[in-house]
């Protein structure tokens, strides 16, 4: 699963003239379902971290995506607008920005909940997944990039999270691989032999000049076939620091440790160590905002435990960065000299201390599982506490030991684990724990607002080249990411703040990513624009009990450009109902997504339009399988009218402004193409050790 975390850390002032000013910190996951954490009713993985966030705070179990895909989404969330007043819905198949190098995104006049808090002394930063678009006219105009819609510092990810950004895990251009490269290459192929054949018959006499147009056409599509798929990777799969590139392609290791990292530094830079739980004044800032999107996509490689070297007796655990960590009397693992990754290696050290004065000589952390190899007649370690981690089958050979440590005598042993899953989501669950201990660290823990959902559901259709599931879990619901279906749009939603909203809280009002803008907006003193419409609705009064019910009594949910479905909570009942005017095409047919082109589409023969709407009570029904009738309800009609009433009114509020997402807005231009130094006909640098030990 890839899982592409934004972290809002606003660190304000302890205290405003007249009432406090808390700090914020807002994480957003990237594809992580509702159904992968804990504290939502999975079974299966741990993830104690959100679970500890979700005790100390308000889980909303109805909490929405204003938008089912990233860019869109995204955009909803900093700006508190429905993504198509800002012209970040797409009128084409294409829904978020892919290339590096485009000319779209977020336009420099919105105005995004970071750009309120500096007008009211707040220092800013994002760390993470970007994905709003960088430069408009020059490689270097940077009118899209975070720094030029209120944060002070990035660091991150400007675009997006592609499988193609990781060698050997596949495309996700494999449709337009088939329709755009091979199909023309059969054609090109089949008219070159048809040919061929007539001219040796001599029914046709063929003209040089035709075959060598046809070969030259079939060369050129191969050639940018090539091209696309040497330049792809170091051209859009890049870390930046602010406005300078720091590495290029991007790597995975330990890319989650070293955004948080990054992010914990932040907090640190502004708090003096003698006046912790309050923030240094630094130049006119009384606080500090740091945004991070903290990917947890590292690949795992090989992470190796084994005999430690100065004595044989001793047991350490070696990790893929060269770290060893030995093995404490209960089991622990001892930092020596950095702090491992405890997701899978933990349960390599219950291994590893369960067997301690036994001839156990080696443990192998691998994408397959966890091995281990111990002379012939040793007696096998009991298994850890995998829990779900145990569904894997191995298939393939079993990997050798470290060449060093090699011993043909060995025995294998196995565990099947699903590392990468696991690790995945252990990274980023260790990046919110990271978090939350340096904020109780900082004794800013109880000023603090914290902030934890997702951009939009599992992204169910995400299928190795290996034929592993990768996309996550939506739990009981419908879909996943880029449908309307509840598991595309319904995501975790927690908010902690110590001291002012209740503990152990849940809440099941329809609530969305949207109304952070207002509700950040209004605890920092900032007045909201009245230049134009705010979609999202301050949760305070929700939070703290002051009202039972969202302001929300319509949200409309959007397929890119085109309004899908809407919901009403009417204000006199416990109804929710929602009502699709269209419903994407599930293929195959029976399946739970759009697995033939790796994500649904929102118009043409991809959908199944509805006249009368498919409507649904998400409150019985919110496995959405049993769409009401007039039969069945029998208010059915009077129900669709005003809920087509409120479309009709909310698509009026609607202005006509420029297409973000347009053709010629995605595509990529090479003007616009950013590269930190040519280098064997590819951009490559690796910056991110030197400007990683330095201060922000």
């Amino acid at each position: 699963m890839r899982i592409f975390c934004l972290l809002l850390l606003v660190l304000g002032e302890a205290w405003s003239h007249v009432t406090p000013r808390p700090n914020f910190v807002l994480l957003m996951a990237d594809d992580l379902g509702i159904g992968d954490p804990g504290c939502y009713g999975n079974k299966t993985l741990r993830t104690p971290n959100i679970d500890r966030l979700a005790g100390g705070g308000v889980k909303l179990t109805q909490h929405l995506a204003a938008a089912p895909l990233c860019t869109p989404s995204r955009a909803a969330f900093l700006t508190g607008r429905y993504p198509i007043r800002s012209g970040m819905a797409a009128q084409n198949q294409v829904g978020v920005f892919i290339f590096s190098a485009s000319s779209g995104g977020l336009p420099p006049s919105e105005i995004t909940f970071a750009k309120l808090l500096k007008s009211q002394g707040y220092t800013t930063a994002l760390i993470g997944k970007w994905h709003l678009g960088t430069n408009c006219h020059n490689s270097s105009d940077f009118c899209h990039h975070p720094l030029s819609h209120g944060f002070d510092y990035f660091h991150g990810i400007p675009v997006t999270n592609l499988r193609d950004c990781k060698p050997g895990e596949g495309s996700v251009f494999t449709t337009a691989f088939r329709l755009l490269v091979f199909i023309p290459l059969q054609v090109l192929a089949l008219a070159l032999l048809t040919l061929a054949g007539l001219r040796w018959l001599g029914l046709f006499r063929v003209p040089p000049a035709l075959i060598f147009s046809l070969l030259f056409l079939a060369a050129l599509v191969l050639g940018l076939l090539l091209c696309f798929l040497h330049f792809f990777r170091p051209l859009n799969c890049f870390l930046m620091r602010n406005h300078d590139i720091t590495q290029q392609p991007m790597s995975y290791d330990n890319l989650t440790q070293r955004l948080t990292a990054d992010a914990v530094r932040f907090i640190q830079r502004w708090v003096p160590p003698s006046s912790p739980g309050r923030l240094g004044r630094v130049a006119r800032s009384s606080g500090i905002c740091g945004v991070i999107m903290g990917p947890s996509g590292d690949h795992p490689s090989l992470d190796y435990a084994g005999v430690c070297p100065r004595e044989r007796r001793q047991v350490c655990i070696l990790d893929s960065r060269g770290c060893s960590y030995a093995v404490g009397a209960h089991g622990e693992l001892n930092r020596q000299p950095a702090q491992p990754d405890v997701g899978i290696t933990g349960a390599a050290a219950h291994i590893l201390s369960t067997a301690r004065g036994s001839e156990l000589s080696l443990v192998m952390l691998h994408s397959d599982g966890i091995f281990w190899w111990s002379p012939p007649g040793a007696p096998t370690p009991p298994r850890p506490p995998l829990g779900s981690c145990e569904r894997a089958q191995h298939t393939r050979p079993f990997p050798p030991p470290p060449r060093k440590l090699r011993d043909k005598s060995m025995r294998v042993n196995h565990i099947p684990v699903l590392v990468k899953f696991g690790r995945f989501e252990h990274s980023f669950f260790s990046l919110s724990g990271q978090i939350l201990d340096v904020l109780d660290e900082l004794k800013l823990a109880n000023n603090t607002l914290i902030y934890f959902s997702s951009d939009q559901g599992a992204h169910v259709e995400e299928v190795t080249v290996k034929g592993e599931l990768h996309g996550g879990s939506n739990g009981i619901y419908k879909g996943g990411k880029a449908t309307n279906w509840e598991g595309g749009i319904r995501v975790p939603g927690i908010l902690r703040w110590p001291g002012v909203i209740q503990a152990g809280l849940e809440l099941d009002a329809p609530t969305s990513n949207m109304d952070l803008f207002p509700t950040v907006a209004n605890l920092a003193g900032a007045p909201l624009p009245e230049d134009r419409i705010i979609d999202g609705r301050d949760l305070m009064p929700l939070l703290l009990g002051q009202s039972q019910r969202s302001d929300h009594e319509f949200l409309f949910h959007y397929c890119n450009f085109y309004l899908n479905a809407v919901r009403w909570h009417p204000r006199n009942s416990t109804s929710i109902w929602k009502a699709f005017f269209f419903t994407p095409k599930f293929s195959p047919e029976g399946a739970n997504g759009c697995f033939a082109t790796h994500v649904c589409f929102c118009h043409g023969h991809s959908i199944t339009h509805h006249d009368p709407p498919l409507l649904f009570d998400i409150s019985q029904d919110p496995r959405e399988t049993d769409p009401l009738t007039p039969t069945s309800e029998p208010r059915f009609w009077e129900i669709l009218e005003v809920m087509q009433q409120a479309a009709a009114h909310h698509t009026r509020t609607l202005q006509d402004v420029p297409d973000q997402l347009s053709p010629g807005n995605i595509i990529w231009k090479p003007w616009l193409q950013m590269c930190c130094s040519w280098s064997g006909l590819s951009c490559q640098c690796d910056r991110e050790k030197e400007e990683g030990r330095g201060s922000h």
